[in-house]
């Protein structure tokens, strides 16, 4: 039988260079796949498989079956459980980002001027520090009259937090110890966000830009819910170039990778 393959994959691809300058034709192909039933009985490698769909003798289907791909959204998607399996050793900081598994150690505090933040606060955050002040009793000094800070005396006018009607919060937050450094603290961690957001998004950009489309799947695996990622993949032209430089140009059978990921990994495909 791999006499046969190998034979029938040569003459597709020589009629696909030469055409009809040959001593055969598309035909001929077609009856020698036929009467050796090629399609059902034979095996064959990657770049035969390559060239029998390109060429319609196999369907979307049984190409993604043959090169351990999913077929789905009329796209081929590689499979993966974690982007840490595809990246492997020489992205372990990409691959833990984007896997959602990186141990992201927060800095240690450190002073800002938390009164200049004051402008950037939404209502519905100055209105959450007032419930701050409230509950904690905070203390302020009003000339010889020490003021005991509630939801009463402490009003949200015109985007500012005012006590007892005069009174900037802003101008006495050097009294409020406790309140300041928690505002402190508060903008350091949302500091700290940004900077893993930013991170996230500059790696995430490289993978789609260099690696291709991706998307995430969740699958019942023993009544557990386990999410694998898909990368799509769609030119195989240099696949196929890659495997003829590996293989020869008429050796269908021989077969070193078995996949789409191992054919791609030799390529050097996964680099960021």
């Amino acid at each position: 039988m791999n006499e046969y393959v190998n034979l029938v994959l040569t003459m597709i691809d020589t009629y696909n260079n030469w055409g009809d300058e040959l001593k055969f034709n598309k035909s001929d192909i077609d009856n020698l796949i036929k009467e050796h039933e090629i399609l059902s009985k034979g095996k064959w490698n990657e770049r035969a498989s390559i060239i029998l769909w390109k060429d319609g003798y196999i369907d979307n289907e049984r190409f993604a079956k043959l090169m351990y791909l999913e077929y789905e959204d009329k796209a081929f998607w590689m499979s993966f459980d974690s982007f840490d399996d595809m990246l492997g050793k020489d992205y372990e900081f990409e691959a833990s980002f984007l896997d959602g598994d990186y141990d992201w150690n927060y800095g240690n505090f450190y002073e800002v001027d938390v009164e200049s933040y004051f402008y950037y606060y939404t209502p519905e955050t100055l209105q959450e520090i007032i419930n701050y002040c409230d509950k904690k009793g905070c203390e302020i000094d009003d000339e010889e009259e020490t003021i005991v800070m509630s939801k009463d005396n402490t009003k949200l006018i015109d985007n500012q937090i005012i006590i007892n009607g005069h009174i900037k919060l802003v101008d006495v937050l050097d009294e409020l110890d406790e309140l300041k450094t928690c505002l402190n603290s508060a903008i350091c961690e949302a500091q700290e966000s940004a900077d893993q957001d930013e991170i996230y998004t500059k790696v995430d950009r490289a993978f789609v830009e260099k690696i291709g489309e991706y998307k995430r799947k969740m699958h019942k695996v023993k009544d557990k819910e386990i999410e694998k990622i898909y990368i799509k993949f769609d030119d195989f032209t240099e696949v196929e170039s890659h495997l003829k430089d590996t293989y020869g140009d008429y050796e269908f059978i021989e077969e070193t990778y078995g996949d789409l990921y191992g054919i791609l990994k030799d390529m050097e495909y996964f680099k960021l």
